[in-house]
Order: C-alpha cells, then sequence, then structure tokens
C-alpha cells in the first residue's frame, strides 16, 4: 500500500497537532517515517490490529455486562420487594381519613 501525497500531508498535519517537532525529530526522520507507515499499512496489519483491538474489548466488555445483568436482577428483586412491603405497610394502615 502506497500513501499519495494528500495521505501524507493529512499524516504530517495530524501529528503536528499531536507532536512538536523537537518530538518527532527524537523518533524519526520523515522520511524513516513515511516508510515505516508504508511498511506497517499493509492490509494484514490492519486487520490483525483490528482483531485484537476488538477481542482485547470484548474480553472487557463480556464480564462487565454479566455483572450488569447481575446487578440488574438483584435491583428488580429489591424493587419487588419493596412494592410488596409498601402494600403491606398500606393494608396495616387502613383505609386514610375521609
Amino acid at each position: 500500500m502506497n500513501l499519495t501525497d494528500d495521505d501524507k500531508k493529512w499524516f504530517e498535519a495530524l501529528v503536528a497537532r499531536f507532536a512538536t517537532k523537537e518530538d518527532l525529530e527524537r523518533f524519526a526522520t520523515k522520511e524513516d517515517l513515511a516508510a515505516k507507515l508504508e511498511r506497517f499499512a499493509t492490509k494484514e496489519d490492519l486487520e490483525r490490529v483490528e482483531t485484537n483491538l476488538l477481542t482485547e474489548f470484548h474480553k472487557w466488555a463480556s464480564p462487565t455486562e454479566a455483572r450488569l445483568r447481575s446487578y440488574s436482577a438483584n435491583f428488580h428483586a429489591i424493587e419487588l420487594e419493596l412494592e410488596l412491603l409498601s402494600h403491606r405497610i398500606k393494608k396495616l394502615e387502613g383505609p386514610g381519613p375521609s
């Protein structure tokens, strides 16, 4: 995959927003950066990164979703119990003043 001049300009503008020139010079020259981008921006690499990101998100989200379902079930049970207790109290109090 080759980057067009527009792609390179866009990337340079993006990098300029987040890093100073000194930061960039410390890590690589512009030519090195473009070469690294061309080398690592293959379709297979992007698919691998995407798969890894989705896998890690799924690992994080699955237990969280299970906990939320458990909390939701507990909350629902508490609501039912509260409603039952409220109904019992109203029965004990009897009819209000007329």
